[in-house]
């Protein structure tokens, strides 16, 4: 009962921090801005099947809904034939829908009407995350305690886990996203494997199929998942078997029942059961980057999740203390992080560190707890200290990303050195974007190809006050932009004045037929402010980009120098590539 006591008031701070982070960043817009980045695809099924009956998703386009168009983007559609089909998976919205229906309930009794998307809801959907992340702090601590280790140990792992990596930053900010779901389901389905092997019980059999059924229904390749039990509690499983069959019958009945609400879902959209949604997206299985997503400045799970480092000799420590467990959780976590590292976007960009690992979070509670359990004195106020630095630095590393001063793009080490610890207004929205990765590999020859290299002064292109965009290329339309493309932009820059480049971007815009914009893909030319002016510096740019719509489209490629700053460009090359077939 304390330890709930302890969790919740966590959760009433989490809560007063996300309300007045809403209220500083949005003004009169505050819990207007709950439902962003892929969470939108993650909540568009629940006003689509209770409010609004429309499983094409349709209803976001419509004139009378304009006001809820913000919520949703076509990005999250994949185009089979004739249908569409979501990209996202069905297991989020089901945890939230609790949540939902109390927000639109009551939201109905204010106004009498909602359209899934007020204020009050997002409020709700707020609420709903942060309770799930109790929950799986809370079953972090009973399975602690059930390994020994004291209420003050196990707290203290727990509120370390949350504070001191980036599932802070997903539960309190972002709040539709699915890794605060994921982390709670996974580690209240570790502590009851472990539960299980202490004393085998027909609830908790039932609550592994149920729980790995939500587990798969959030993210399938988290299905991965089932490794640990069959490593540790195997001989618990097959005795259990002997003598409750029919349970089992029953559990699994229950686990077909819940996963199957997806296939059933996806043919309602696309009349087809198991549809692969993530249309080009996909894995390159032959070289996961490993090495990246724990230790890459760009998004490196270690690099911007400070107090897992402690988990390094945890782990060594873990051994000794349970060979079984250990093994259990180390072949877990290689064979999920295969799948985090062979995936095309390995550091789950746009974010904050690598987000896709914070569903794996409650593996590093153990060997965490191993190392703050130390009864040496010293090792007892070393860890602590760096606990307590690991978690003040973590703080903020949330508010330099709040704030724009760590890009969600593209970090390096120069940009991270470069912003470190830096906090102040000056460095708000500092660094550019890094360069795109694609999922499957350019040809080596561009389909299309300009280049203004050379010698002569006609080739170099003055910015400044009045020059503020500069229309540089109209792609002449073809068969080839009319498939996805892979982009390079080459360039060479002088900066008259500091930050002369800082707001200035190189863009490829999409253009219907009566000249309306309907996407756009920009980098920053500078991706760090540098005080060399005058210093010609090269420069290139990556970008994956979606093919035209229509063959009366057109494809630009500008300059835009909004802000009126004095800078020059030459030697300009611009290549556009095929994608390879698979």
């Amino acid at each position: 009962m304390r330890q709930t006591k302890s969790y919740l008031f966590l959760a009433v701070v989490l809560l007063l921090i996300s309300v007045w982070y809403q209220h500083i960043t949005y003004g009169d817009e505050k819990y207007e801005r709950i439902v962003d980045s892929d969470g939108k695809g993650y909540y568009a099924y629940l006003p689509a099947i209770f409010i609004y009956h429309d499983l094409s998703f349709g209803f976001y386009f419509k004139e009378e809904n304009k006001e809820i168009r913000r919520y949703f983007d076509e990005r999250f559609l994949t185009q089979l034939g004739d249908k569409t089909v979501i990209k996202t998976y069905c297991g989020e919205a089901l945890l939230m829908l609790p949540f939902f229906a109390s927000g639109c309930i009551f939201q109905y009794f204010i106004a009498g009407h909602t359209t899934g998307f007020e204020p009050t809801v997002q409020f709700f959907i707020c609420l709903g995350a942060l309770f799930y992340l109790c929950l799986g702090l809370l079953a972090l601590h009973k399975l602690l305690r059930s390994f020994g280790f004291s209420d003050k140990v196990a707290f203290h792992t727990s509120l370390g886990l949350c504070l001191g990596t980036n599932l802070l930053t997903y539960a309190v900010f972002y709040p539709t996203m699915s890794h605060v779901y994921s982390f709670s389901m996974i580690a209240c389905f570790i502590y009851l494997v472990c539960k299980f092997k202490q004393k085998p019980e027909s609830n908790a059999w039932l609550l592994l199929f149920l729980l790995f059924a939500i587990i798969i229904l959030i993210r399938p390749v988290n299905g991965v998942l089932i490794v640990f039990p069959l490593i540790l509690i195997t001989r618990e499983i097959l005795s259990f078997l002997k003598n409750h069959f029919r349970l089992t019958i029953v559990a699994v009945s229950l686990f077909v029942a819940v996963i199957s609400i997806q296939p059933l879902l996806n043919y309602i959209q696309c009349r087809e059961l198991f549809p692969w949604s993530y249309g080009d997206e996909g894995f390159y299985w032959s070289h996961p980057e490993y090495l990246k997503v724990l230790f890459s400045f760009r998004n490196g799970m270690f690099i911007y999740s400070p107090v897992l480092w402690l988990v390094i000799p945890g782990f060594a420590l873990l051994f000794f203390r349970d060979k079984l467990f250990f093994l259990a959780t180390f072949i877990t976590l290689l064979l999920s992080f295969y799948f985090i590292a062979a995936w095309w976007n390995w550091s789950s960009e746009p974010a904050l560190g690598n987000r896709s690992c914070i569903d794996w979070y409650a593996f590093f509670a153990l060997p965490l707890a191993v190392i703050i359990s130390q009864k040496s004195k010293l090792l007892k106020y070393l860890s602590s200290g760096i606990l307590f630095l690991a978690v003040s630095l973590n703080g903020v590393f949330t508010w330099q990303y709040l704030r724009d001063i760590i890009h969600p793009d593209g970090m390096t080490k120069e940009k991270f050195k470069y912003v470190f610890l830096k906090t102040s207004k000056a460095y708000y929205g500092c660094l550019g974007n890094g360069n795109e990765e694609s999922f499957l590999p350019a040809e080596e020859a561009p389909f299309f190809n300009y280049s203004s290299v050379g010698s002569s002064l006609n080739n170099i292109t003055v910015f400044n006050d009045s020059v503020r965009n500069r229309m540089i290329i109209t792609i002449e339309n073809n068969s080839g932009i009319l498939k996805p493309m892979k982009a390079v932009v080459r360039l060479q820059r002088l900066e008259k004045e500091f930050k002369a480049c800082t707001d200035a971007f190189v863009f490829f815009d999409y253009l219907d037929k009566n000249g309306n914009l309907y996407y756009r893909e920009n980098l920053r030319i500078n991706d760090i402010p540098r005080q060399q002016l005058n210093v010609w510096k090269s420069f290139e740019y990556t970008f994956v980009m979606p093919a035209l719509k229509s063959a009366d489209d057109k494809l630009i490629f500008s300059i835009d120098n909004s802000q009126g700053r004095q800078f020059e460009i030459k030697d300009l090359q611009v290549s556009l590539f095929h994608f390879a077939k698979r």
